[in-house]
Order: structure tokens, then C-alpha cells, then sequence
């Protein structure tokens, strides 16, 4: 088989998935077991790792935090209550 047609795929530890998710080792491998988060690969007896590729595309479906755009002086003295 010819390795020239296949990219080489970039390979995290659970410890550098850990800092890029910003997850515990606890959460990691709990999200695994739950099918919530891409498993690992064996690389040796010991020894399991990420495909890079596949945790930046879990980072890139993340929900953005949407804040409101600042509200102009005008509105802001249009809801403010008339004095009496």
C-alpha cells in the first residue's frame, strides 16, 4: 500500500486533547464512552491517541456566545421611565 495518496493525520495525547478542549481527563473519557466525543486510536499496547483533524472539527461546531449589540443613548432614554 502506498502512503503517497494519504495525508499523514496528526495525533494528540489525552493530555493535549485535554488542554485544547479545555476538559478534565475525567470529562474526556467520559465523553468517549458516551459516543459523545470521537475515540481514540491504539498506537501501542499502552498507549492512545486523537486524530488532530477530527478534535478541530468538534472546536469548530462549537456554539458562538451571541451578545446583543449595545443599545444606543436614544433607546436606552426612551425606556427609562418619565419623571414625575
Amino acid at each position: 500500500m502506498s502512503l503517497d495518496n494519504h495525508p499523514a493525520r496528526r495525533l494528540l495525547s489525552a493530555k493535549q486533547v485535554c488542554a485544547l478542549m479545555s476538559f478534565s481527563r475525567t470529562t474526556l473519557w467520559r465523553k468517549v464512552r458516551d459516543g459523545k466525543f470521537p475515540a481514540p486510536v491504539k498506537t501501542g499496547e499502552n498507549s492512545s491517541r486523537f486524530y488532530e483533524d477530527e478534535i478541530a472539527e468538534i472546536q469548530a461546531d462549537l456554539p458562538r456566545v451571541r451578545y446583543a449589540p449595545p443599545a444606543s443613548a436614544e433607546a436606552v432614554a426612551e425606556d427609562a421611565p418619565a419623571a414625575a
